[in-house]
């Protein structure tokens, strides 16, 4: 198996860095793997002292095929990051598996990711690979399923499909998916606002991620998701955090799962399910802002 490169971001964020990278070496195909780590400048002062800690850890790796680090002499911030990472990672490689910071991996995650690269490679309906999946109900789910569209925690993709599909223009596809008629689409069946967090992004070009999963929407490709997550977000306070406090915590998946090819489309059961967590998520976010909203207005 000719295996992809990983690319890992980094910021400020030690003790999630160090979390991320010893459930990384866990994997079992760690050793056989390049790990390039694009380490991001202090946009301030009081920033500098902690990315000076992170990069004193990421210089001690060890437990991978090779390493290389990538060290920033600005601060790029993470949509830039991200994307010139990957350009990077593009001029020597073929495919690529990503991951930021705060995303703790199953052991698993590395196979799970190399296989299926392997197999929908030539695939010209599969855009990419995801590791995460939200806390839902799995009864009655497959291992493995497709959904429409694609994400950004722990996933993988292919040069020509990267290149070819990503479009780094939210006007562009705000109005796209207007003129296909799928906002309600593009929202899960309006059951979490997609289509205004594209909207704001032209404005303070902040995401690359719902481009991401705007491009590859409008182009009806799909994504392949594991019904138990294998990998987890342990730092919803970063850039771009949850400030709702929903519950995204799902359990790592660390048993190993035989990886096959699939039938190349949306799985609507699967997605049934994202759809009604998504909803609670949406109902949490406006009960937080009327309370936000009586506290401001209703203060004794």
């Amino acid at each position: 198996m000719n295996l992809a490169p990983i690319a890992l971001f980094v910021y400020n964020r030690l003790e999630y860095t160090q979390k991320t990278v010893i459930a990384l070496k866990k994997n079992l195909l760690a050793k056989k793997s390049n790990l390039y780590i694009f380490s991001d400048y202090a946009k301030n002062e009081n920033d500098l002292k902690k990315v000076l800690l992170v990069r004193d850890f990421i210089s001690k790796i060890k437990g991978f095929k090779n390493i290389r680090i990538i060290y920033r002499n600005k601060n790029y911030g993470l949509c830039k990051n991200i994307l010139s990472g990957i350009d990077y990672i593009f001029k020597f490689y073929r495919k690529i598996i990503v991951l930021e910071d705060d995303i703790v991996t199953s052991r698993y995650f590395l196979q799970y990711m190399n296989k299926n690269l392997d197999i929908y490679e030539l695939s010209k309906k599969v855009v990419s690979i995801h590791g995460y999946n939200y806390p839902i109900n799995k009864k009655g789910l497959n291992n493995f399923f497709f959904i429409k569209g694609a994400d950004c925690w722990g996933w993988s993709t292919w040069k020509k499909k990267w290149k070819k599909y990503y479009i780094d223009n939210s006007n562009y596809l705000e109005k796209k998916i207007l003129k296909q008629d799928r906002v309600k689409e593009f929202n899960f069946d309006n059951s979490y606002n997609f289509y205004k967090m594209l909207t704001d992004n032209k404005k303070i070009k902040k995401s690359w991620a719902i481009n991401w999963y705007a491009s590859t929407f409008i182009m009806n490709l799909l994504t392949l998701y594991p019904a138990k997550t294998l990998v987890k977000n342990i730092g919803l306070i970063g850039t771009n955090n949850n400030k709702s406090n929903i519950n995204f915590n799902s359990t790592l998946d660390n048993n190993f799962r035989n990886f096959k090819m699939l039938e190349e489309v949306e799985d609507l059961y699967a997605k049934k399910r994202m759809k009604k967590f998504l909803s609670k998520c949406r109902f949490n976010e406006y009960k937080i802002k009327f309370l936000v909203y009586l506290n401001k207005h209703l203060a004794i």
